[in-house]
């Protein structure tokens, strides 16, 4: 049933985001004249192609309003009344676990940002030997691109604000919450992270969203809130916005960061796992207890 909702999300909430921000692009596209190699370069990289930055700013925040719907809806009519008290959205962490919340946000960014280095360390050569890694690598490059036009604070909306409510509510909230309560802990958290790790689509990203989704899924448990995953989903993303749109009051330090890491990425790694390791032991040894969880159908 996890995948039936999975493919429930992607049909309501992605493919209308998805088809908005291609109307808009074709229509953008047909309605300006262009050379032959233009046509050719929009070929290799769609991300180009006049009118893609504005209508996937719009399908995104679409996208990011129907995820928090179909959420709602799953959560309110499977879970039950006390939805909100059975996935830990009606409760605050303590403020010590709010802290650590917000220290471990520094070891996700560096964690993710040296994985993704090392993959391109691999050069275009040793594509085969990764798979689709390479080619989402080069997605991942080309969505930056596009996203560094944004507004800033569109760009925090849409990619950070959005999915923080959104994925959390559907993935620690709605399909954690079941898993959790059939299969146990250790097997329910997994097989979150790994369907989280799915929803991104793109073959990189989602290696590195399951990795965070097991640090997500930690904060859910240690602080028996929903509200601390939310918080470190929402950091996580705008750290990454704020170092890529033009406009961003931080964006110099955060791009000086991020050549340390592609210069770095071996050493990047191990201080990013490292800020993980020291707060998630921290959280596990303060640990709040729960409510028994009712499974989902």
């Amino acid at each position: 049933m996890a995948l039936v909702w999975m493919v429930g999300y992607w049909t309501f909430t992605q493919i209308p985001g998805a088809a908005i921000a291609l109307v808009w692009a074709l229509v953008s596209m047909f309605t300006t004249q262009a050379p032959a190699g233009d046509w050719d370069r929009w070929a290799k990289h769609p991300m180009e192609v006049p009118g893609m930055s504005t209508g996937l700013l719009v399908g995104l925040g679409v996208a990011q309003v129907l995820a928090a719907l179909y959420a709602w809806i799953l959560l309110r009519n499977l879970v039950g009344r006390d939805w909100k008290k059975q996935i830990g959205i009606d409760r605050l962490p303590q403020w010590g676990h709010l802290l650590a919340t917000l220290a471990l946000v520094p070891g996700m960014v560096l964690a993710s940002n040296a994985l993704v280095a090392m993959v391109g360390e691999q050069g275009l050569e040793g594509e085969a030997a990764i798979g689709g890694l390479q080619v989402g690598r080069q997605v991942l490059e080309d969505f930056q691109r596009l996203m560094g036009g944004w507004p800033s604070w569109a760009a925090v909306l849409v990619v950070a604000v959005g999915p923080a409510v959104g994925e959390e509510l559907f993935c620690r909230g709605f399909l954690g919450h079941g898993l959790l309560a059939r299969h146990g802990a250790v097997t329910g958290v997994v097989l979150t992270s790994i369907l989280f790790g799915v929803m991104h689509l793109v073959p990189l990203q989602a290696a590195y969203a399951a990795l965070l989704g097991l640090v997500l899924h930690g904060l859910r448990l240690a602080t028996g809130s929903l509200w601390a995953p939310i918080l470190a989903h929402f950091a996580n993303n705008a750290l990454s916005v704020l170092g890529t749109c033009e406009d961003s009051p931080i964006r110099d330090p955060l791009v000086g960061i991020e050549v340390w890491v592609q210069t770095s990425p071996g050493l990047a790694l191990v201080a990013g796992l490292g800020v993980l390791i020291v707060g998630l032991t921290y959280l596990s040894k303060t640990r709040v207890s729960e409510p028994q969880l009712s499974p989902s159908p």
